[in-house]
Parts: C-alpha cells; sequence; structure tokens
C-alpha cells in the first residue's frame, strides 16, 4: 500500500526553475496556523499514519480533509483502521474505512502519454 498526500507529489520537470522553485516546505504549516482537514501523513516500516485534524467536532458539522492519494498495485479491498479523539469521548472510537481499488495496466507510446489531457501543449522538458 501507498499514501502519499499531494503536497509529497513531485512538480512536472520545467526547464528553467528559481531557486526557491521548489520548495521543501510547500504544503507545510506550523500546527498553530492549521485548518481543520489539514492531513498529516507519518510513516516508518511498518505502517503509515494519515491524521486529519477536524478541529471541534460537533453534531452535524462536516469537515472536509485535503487531497491525499492511496495506491495499491493489484485490484482488491483495503481495510483502513481508524480512531476519532475527542473531549467528549472516554475512550477513542474505532473505525475502519474499506477502499475498493481496480487497477487496470495500459500500455502506451510515449508520444500517447504526451497527449494525454493536461500534458497537451508542454515542450519537451514539460514546460508550458
Amino acid at each position: 500500500m501507498i499514501v502519499v498526500a499531494g503536497y509529497q507529489l513531485p512538480d512536472p520537470p520545467k526547464r528553467c526553475a528559481g531557486i526557491l522553485g521548489n520548495s521543501v516546505l510547500k504544503g507545510r504549516r506550523p500546527a498553530f496556523l492549521r485548518n481543520p482537514g489539514e492531513v498529516g501523513i507519518d510513516m516508518n516500516d511498518k505502517r503509515f499514519r494519515v491524521e486529519i485534524d477536524c478541529g471541534d467536532l460537533q453534531p452535524g458539522r462536516r469537515v472536509w480533509s485535503d487531497v491525499f492519494y492511496i495506491g495499491k498495485r493489484a485490484s482488491g479491498d483495503l481495510s483502513l483502521c481508524g480512531l476519532v479523539f475527542a473531549d467528549n469521548l472516554p475512550q477513542p472510537k474505532e473505525f475502519v474505512l474499506t477502499v475498493s481499488v481496480t487497477v487496470t495496466k495500459t500500455a502506451m507510446t510515449v508520444d500517447e502519454l504526451c497527449s494525454l489531457p493536461g500534458l497537451a501543449g508542454r515542450d519537451e522538458y514539460g514546460c508550458e
């Protein structure tokens, strides 16, 4: 399994980039400036931890998280075990989120890849 936050994906290559073009702080803010829904991802040799701070939990309140990506090399279900922590819960509340993944493999030439939407209009170095 692979878990990646959107800010961890590499920027497309550019022919000319300024010294601050690929900032290592991209997508990072101090804890006191974070908004509800911001995603933090930690990992070690055995597991990933995705943490979404929802701020104050209230009945009926919805908090939309930042985008993050989950990858799987083969089709099938993936169970994600989670915990909800809140001041008014005597114990953390457990939950399981099941993600169904369908993997399809496609062979394409470099020209076919470059003609995909979003890539059209870029030069040979990926610059627009």
